[in-house]
Parts: C-alpha cells; sequence; structure tokens
C-alpha cells in the first residue's frame, strides 16, 4: 500500500509538472515566434540598407516591411525585393543557408537590380563559437561581399573565395583567422547558392512581386 501511495505521488507531481511545462510553452510560444519574425524583418532591412530605429517596435518595424520588402515565389523558396522610398525597386534578396562548423548557417544574400553583383550579406543564425566562427556577423567581414560581380567568379561556380592566402584576386575575401572551418563552410554555402540562383535567373526575372501585408 505504502508503494502504491509513493508511485502515486510521484505521477501526480510529475503530472503536474508536465502540465505546467506544457502551459509555459503555449503562453510564450506566442512571443517567441513575434521575437523570430521581429529579427529576421530587421535582417531583411538590413541586408537592403533601409534604415529603421534599433528601439522600433515590432508593429512599426511590419509596417516598414510591408512598406517596402515584396516577396516572390522560386521553386518553392521565398525570395525578396527591396523598394526605395518612391517604390521603385533598389535590389533583391535570396535566403542562404548550409552547413557551417558547429550547425547549419541561415541569412539573407542581397543583389543589385540587375543581378549581377552582390550588395549585401547578413546571418539570422548559426552556432559557430562566439569570439571565432561568430564573427562573420562582425561588419568587416560582410562588407567584403558588397559590390563583388557575379562576371568575376574565381572560376565557373565558384562566385566568392574565402582564405587566409595573400593573393588578393577579384572576388578574393579574407577568412576569419583561427576560424577556418566556418570560413570554408560559409564559402561552400554561398557559392552553392549562388550557382543555383544564377541557374534560375530567367525564373527569377519572371517573378511577381507583392507584398502579403498590403493586400
Amino acid at each position: 500500500m505504502r508503494l502504491f501511495k509513493e508511485l502515486l505521488f510521484i505521477f501526480l507531481v510529475s503530472l503536474f509538472f508536465a502540465g505546467l511545462t506544457v502551459s509555459v510553452n503555449q503562453a510564450l510560444s506566442g512571443r517567441i515566434l513575434l521575437n523570430e519574425q521581429t529579427r529576421n524583418t530587421k535582417k531583411l532591412l538590413q541586408v537592403f540598407k533601409i534604415p529603421y530605429a534599433e528601439n522600433a517596435s515590432p508593429e512599426s518595424l511590419r509596417q516598414l516591411e510591408a512598406k517596402r520588402i515584396d516577396e516572390g515565389r522560386l521553386d518553392g523558396t521565398t525570395v525578396y525585393r527591396g523598394l526605395d522610398e518612391k517604390g521603385e525597386p533598389l535590389g533583391y534578396a535570396i535566403p542562404i543557408s548550409g552547413k557551417g562548423f558547429w550547425g547549419r548557417i541561415h541569412g539573407f544574400l542581397s543583389l543589385d537590380n540587375d543581378l549581377k553583383a552582390i550588395k549585401g550579406i547578413v546571418f539570422t543564425s548559426h552556432n559557430e563559437t562566439p569570439g571565432l566562427g561568430a564573427r562573420i556577423e562582425e561588419q568587416w567581414f560582410r562588407a567584403q561581399f558588397e559590390g563583388l560581380q557575379l562576371a568575376n567568379a574565381v572560376r565557373p561556380g565558384k562566385y566568392v573565395e574565402i582564405s587566409k592566402s595573400d593573393d588578393s584576386g577579384k572576388n578574393k575575401l579574407d577568412a576569419i583567422t583561427g576560424a577556418t572551418m566556418t570560413s570554408i563552410a560559409l564559402e561552400k554555402i554561398v557559392n552553392d547558392d549562388l550557382k543555383s540562383f544564377v541557374a534560375n535567373q530567367d525564373k527569377f526575372r519572371r517573378i511577381e512581386w507583392e507584398s502579403p501585408q498590403r493586400k
């Protein structure tokens, strides 16, 4: 009988904490989703160099995104078009994703209106080592991508090369000291996604752009 009571007590305690965990997760899921959406909105605005206030509310950021960023679909993937204050196109952005050193790296890469040059790159999530591979987020590193011409590929299918070599040829970028594996992984991610994009440029030019939030 005593054993039964102990087991019942353990079961009821476990049930209580399981229910509490589910309730907390449900209560926070909306906030977590909002934070993720806000982070992605900020990154899209950054890759298009659209200014916004750092302390802007999620609602004001959503309104800015609705006004300045259109969406389109390319083979099932969402791609983006940035607009200037007059509503004229200022460039395009594609998502990039692939295996980093410690986990997957996700981000956006923007291109100019002619789809011939890189305008910028940002990262939305990664698990790279703080102080080493995580330095891919630093401005000096990301700035190296700006203005790179796709026509200046290092070789067919390889649009950028990230290395510690002193050979400063076209589209060759400085790697992050102490983060060789992250640099190699990011080089592959960017080149793979650019190769896929270039192969689908004709489809890209026929995309029907719209802002779901302006409907």
